[in-house]
């Protein structure tokens, strides 16, 4: 008998090509009860802590925002001293990420008399402005004292009326350390006075600012606390001798969450101080929010704060963002709906396909509530309108189960019914999350989850085929490990179907691991068909930047015929990039070495066997593997841990029939796969 193999590569690196989207913060209004952020489309902030400064010199306050991992985002104000107008510039101001530890908290003012804004920066770290008023340029000098872990927020100004700038600071232990400045308007010297400033605790995370707000000429101090509250103390002394008298342990009947950083500053041009006050969302129950906003509607003698808006610049939604665009009221065109902590946020297209426009309608959607809840919307039932699956988390309890809502009211007006609490029971430990796709093209959905178990090594993708028909569902006892993806680590993915090289089948992406330096977007490629996948790893920096475990989605969100794509991040932000391609779309890829492995096939011409070879560039659990063109698996050469450098196996196809065939090695996450043809 003759035998002939033939042989097709398939390369397992791409060539880095152009991003095909455009990152866009502010082009889609969004609408959150009265107030619209300037921002809408932007990072999560968590932890958040506002600075002011006019930053460039044209007479209004500019705008950044400490926040947890040494981010500090600029806001440049285009606007007036009378009617902001805040523009995302960077989330890393003067490129400083990474100069200082977890927390920022930034703070400006003219430490050395040279009419510029210096910066000091969460744990008393001080940047001088070597730039101008109006071109900033910070030079990193160090902390301005001896510091703990504990002093970490930060303010200066002239306690003393000397004509300098001191310092105070909170912290972690919730008291306040006060440094007075010896030396000079221009050359500052600070000595630490006390560690127990005006004997105030606050209980932990204090967080001061200081500002007259009773118009009597000095300062009166405001302490945000770790338990998201304020706490007031008037100055009843004068401008050179301090004496604060404790006000309210609850100003303003105000709680944020945790950790409230208040920060006063004029931002209508009326004379008075209005409020700003950072927070972190709560554990449970999360309220969404980056800044809360309080207009002073009163006078610089006498304050009357009012509420204004909890997202003062952007749409975060709390924390987790867990996204997805559907037409819920049937009006043809895609609203949004963001799981986030235990609850769904609701809002609804109010423009047009052309021009969409979201407002907030729900922020407690129809009253739905599950730990760590994780929606997908789809018509389960082929009535024409859009049920509900939930994935939820366990916080010690039992395992998790996988809700079904069912909607028993109209495309237009959803009413949604629980039908069930374990759809698909299973060993699962602690939050899984349901994705639904079409992936074998036989017009149903079939059901993928995974879970974030780190303790019983199932890091894998359970799948569930759908048996039944588009109007009765029937899931398939679970495939355990599909594909051979191994999800690495313990944290839920967010897996996301969608054909974005237009070849008909589905791709695949999820989110990589939250670690420094991998927060990304895994892609794998479908070369498979759309019957039969095969998933190919191709990168997993498919996003030019970092993102926080982004949960991605695409659509064509105002039908201009080019995929657009929204990615939620872990601290509640809703991102928005602005396809720029009319057809396939390409994934960006850093350029790099190649860092996984290599794999070559060599077919032996007259005989059923090929040498097959690999190399590892570390030591790793591999997995070599031969399938057929319906995803099964024919054939396994390697099945465990090799050391790192050449191998080399060798494969008999005698007892295969004639075609194609698929030779895939699966090691560290990722995948290589080429193509072979048996004749004979």
């Amino acid at each position: 008998m003759k035998w002939l193999w033939m042989l097709f590569l398939l390369p397992l690196l791409v060539q880095a090509q152009e991003f095909p989207f455009v990152q866009e913060y502010d082009t889609i209004p969004v609408t959150i009860g009265e107030w619209q952020p300037f921002s809408p489309w932007n990072y999560g902030l968590y932890h958040s802590a506002p600075g002011f400064g006019d930053l460039d010199g044209d007479g209004d306050p500019d705008m950044a925002v400490g926040e947890i991992n040494g981010h500090t985002s600029y806001y440049r104000n285009d606007g007036t001293p009378m009617v902001p107008a805040y523009v995302f510039v960077t989330r890393d101001l003067d490129s400083l990420q990474g100069t200082w530890e977890w927390l920022t908290d930034p703070c400006f003012a003219d430490l050395d008399g040279d009419g510029d804004l210096d910066l000091i920066n969460g744990y008393t770290r001080f940047f001088r402005n070597i730039g101008t008023a109006q071109q900033y340029d910070f030079l990193d000098e160090g902390p301005l004292i001896a510091y703990s872990y504990d002093d970490k927020n930060n303010q200066l100004v002239d306690l003393d009326a000397d004509g300098d700038l001191d310092l105070l600071c909170g912290g972690v232990e919730g008291r306040l350390l006060y440094a007075r400045n010896e030396g000079t308007p221009q050359s500052h010297s600070f000595t630490v006075v006390t560690t127990y400033f005006s004997s105030i605790d606050v209980g932990d995370w204090s967080h001061p600012d200081l500002a007259d707000l009773d118009g009597d000429g000095d300062y009166d101090l405001v302490v945000g606390t770790g338990w998201g509250t304020l706490h007031y103390y008037r100055n009843d002394g004068t401008p050179q001798q301090y004496s604060f008298t404790p006000v309210s342990n609850y100003w303003l009947g105000l709680d944020v969450g945790y950790d409230a950083a208040p920060e006063c500053c004029d931002l209508d041009g009326d004379g008075d101080y209005d409020l700003l006050v950072g927070r972190e969302p709560t554990g449970t129950d999360q309220h969404m929010g980056d800044v809360v906003y309080l207009e002073n509607i009163g006078s610089a003698q006498e304050y009357n704060f009012q509420v204004i808006t909890s997202n003062y610049l952007t749409a975060d939604v709390g924390s987790s963002a867990r996204q997805q665009l559907v037409d819920i009221d049937a009006d043809g065109d895609r609203d949004l709906l963001v799981g986030a902590g235990d609850e769904i946020r609701f809002f609804r297209n109010t423009g047009t396909p052309q021009n969409p426009a979201f407002t907030l309608e729900e922020e407690y959607y129809q009253n739905i509530h599950l730990e760590s809840i994780m929606p997908w919307f789809c018509d389960i039932d082929a009535d024409g309108d859009y049920d509900l699956f939930a994935g939820e988390g366990v916080g010690g309890g039992p395992a998790p189960g996988l809700h079904l809502y069912v909607n028993r009211g109209t495309p237009q007006n959803p009413q949604y019914v629980l039908v069930s609490e374990d759809l698909v029971p299973g060993n699962y430990f602690g939050i899984i999350n349901p994705t639904l796709a079409d992936i074998d093209a036989d017009g149903d959905y079939d059901l993928f989850l995974t879970d974030d178990d780190n303790y019983t090594g199932a890091n894998n993708i359970w799948f569930y085929e759908n048996t039944g028909t588009p109007a009765s569902y029937s899931f398939a006892a679970a495939v355990t490990n599909w594909q051979n993806i191994n999800i690495q680590g313990p944290i839920h993915r967010y897996l996301r179907f969608f054909d974005v090289d237009g070849d008909g089948d589905l791709d695949l992406f999820f989110n990589n691991n939250w670690t420094e330096g991998s927060e990304n977007l895994r892609f794998y490629r479908n070369v498979g068909t759309p019957q039969n996948a095969v998933m190919q790893w191709l990168t997993n920096d498919y996003l030019p930047s970092e993102v926080p475990t982004p949960s991605a989605g695409f659509c064509d969100i105002d039908a201009d015929g080019r995929t657009d794509l929204f990615v939620g991040d872990l601290y509640g932000g809703l991102l928005f990039f602005h396809g720029t391609d009319t057809v396939s779309v390409s994934p960006y890829t850093r350029p790099r070495p190649q860092r996984v492995m290599d794999l070559s096939l060599s077919p032996q011409f007259g005989n059923p066997t090929t040498a097959i070879s690999f190399q590892l560039p570390v030591a790793q659990d591999v997995d070599l593997a031969v399938y057929n063109l319906l995803g099964a698996r024919v054939a396994t050469l390697v099945d465990g841990w090799r050391e790192a450098g050449s191998h080399r196996v060798t494969f008999d196809g005698a007892d295969l029939p004639s075609g194609v065939y698929l030779v895939r090695l699966q090691a560290g996450g990722a995948s290589q796969v080429e193509k072979v043809v048996l004749l004979k």
